[in-house]
């Protein structure tokens, strides 16, 4: 009797969940359906792991929200630890993200938080200006999709800037399509300059805290492809950090089968990291890129990961972890295998909980970052050794310098 109400999500779920997908390949016949969720730690260091920048680093962390004409923008940096004292840390809802009709169907009391390790709109660090990093978020994702990662750059002493991608982002997967779309290039570039002009501005939480020059881009499944972009547009990208992004020919989110054609490497410094298990991101692909990609070239392949628990802070989201999807099924509404696996990419057995393999995506990026910016004259933690510095977590690192 309910079958109005449900429809309408149902189709919003596949659509967001086939919208995870670059491409999507049929699971193997007979393959077993992934049962229950593994327990997270997400926030805390496993016991083994002794790579320097899986831990936090030595700045508390401050968040706020700019304005971007059309959509908003993420903004997390390193904060004055005085500004902290006695606050709460930020928490956001997936649910807020969301279009209201959508959001409308589900029942008022499913709306599962995320805290984070940011402090919303507290004063800056005096230790500034810090290098600017831009965050693309995946196809069906929304600006704080990998709060895991960007609070933690920021604690290493970097400005993060995630604008909402409403082109291929959560609301136009569910049908919300912006009236003037833009390409990834324009939307990062805006952002950009929409950080730099706010750390121009006094008063204001951003006030001096983006040097100017060089930047880094950093981005996940879809966003990888926009972050590639970005640097072969723009020649103050000094390295991009392409995770879980197969960005070959691949579907951009649609729930059609149209596709993009591969986008050419450009000839800056450059780190991969990838999922042994992505069933979304396809591995070889992802190496046969690599292949094409100019020196120096780091490629990172997890084993334990899929496409969402090591990448994202989906698979903590929900009653069982899977953001959307779980949200879905909490609220009692039917969603189909194929698409609850799309949606929970990683999300569940035999994958990795998402604590256990998130400390290899922090250390490999702050340290891609460090070395690309100049925070480090030679390369930390990036030598072939530091693969085994995650525990009980197999981890296979290639490097390609060019030289020799």
């Amino acid at each position: 009797m309910h079958h109005r109400r449900l429809t309408p999500l149902l189709a919003a779920a596949a659509a967001l969940t086939l919208g995870l997908a670059l491409d999507l390949p049929a699971p193997a016949a007979g393959a077993p359906s992934p049962k229950g969720a593994r327990p997270d730690a997400v926030g805390t260091v496993p016991a083994g792991v002794t790579a320097p920048f899986a831990k936090p680093g030595p700045f508390p962390v401050g968040v706020t929200t700019l304005d971007l004409g059309d959509r908003k923008i993420e903004v997390w940096y390193p904060a004055d630890p005085k500004a902290t004292n006695g606050k709460q840390p930020d928490t956001y809802f997936l649910r807020d993200r969301l279009p209201p009709a959508i959001a409308a169907l589900l029942p008022a009391d499913i709306n599962p938080p995320k805290e984070t390790t940011a402090f919303r709109d507290v004063a800056g660090s005096k230790r500034g200006p810090f290098p600017l990093v831009t965050f693309s978020h995946g196809a069906a994702g929304y600006r704080e999709q990998s709060t895991f990662l960007t609070t933690h750059l920021a604690s290493w002493g970097f400005v993060v800037a995630s604008p909402e991608f409403l082109e291929f982002g959560l609301t136009g997967a569910l049908g919300q399509r912006p009236a003037a779309p833009r390409t990834n290039v324009e939307v990062l570039q805006s952002t950009v300059e929409r950080v730099r002009e706010a750390s121009a501005s006094r008063p204001g939480v951003l006030s001096g805290l983006a040097r100017k020059g060089k930047i880094g881009a950093v981005g996940h499944s879809a966003g990888a492809r926009a972050s590639i972009e970005l640097a072969a547009a723009d020649p103050s990208v000094a390295t991009y950090v392409a995770l879980a992004g197969d960005v070959g020919a691949f579907s951009a989110g649609e729930t059609t089968a149209s596709t993009l054609p591969a986008v050419v490497a450009p000839d800056i410094p450059s780190m991969f990291i990838a999922g042994r298990e992505d069933g979304i991101a396809d591995l070889a692909r992802i190496k046969e890129y690599y292949a094409s990609a100019p020196t120096p070239k780091r490629l990172v392949v997890i084993t334990g990961s899929g496409h969402l628990n090591a990448f994202s802070d989906i698979c903590t989201i929900g009653e069982g972890g899977g953001g959307v999807v779980a949200i879905a099924q909490q609220a009692g509404l039917p969603v189909p295998s194929q698409v609850a696996r799309l949606g929970t990419d990683g999300c569940r057995a035999p994958a990795l909980p998402s604590g256990a393999v998130q400390p290899v995506v922090k250390h490999y990026t702050v340290a891609q970052l460090r070395f690309a910016l100049g925070f480090d004259k030679a390369p930390v933690g990036l030598a072939p050794r530091s693969a085994k510095q995650f525990g009980d977590v197999d981890v296979a690192y290639s490097v390609s310098t060019g030289r020799g």
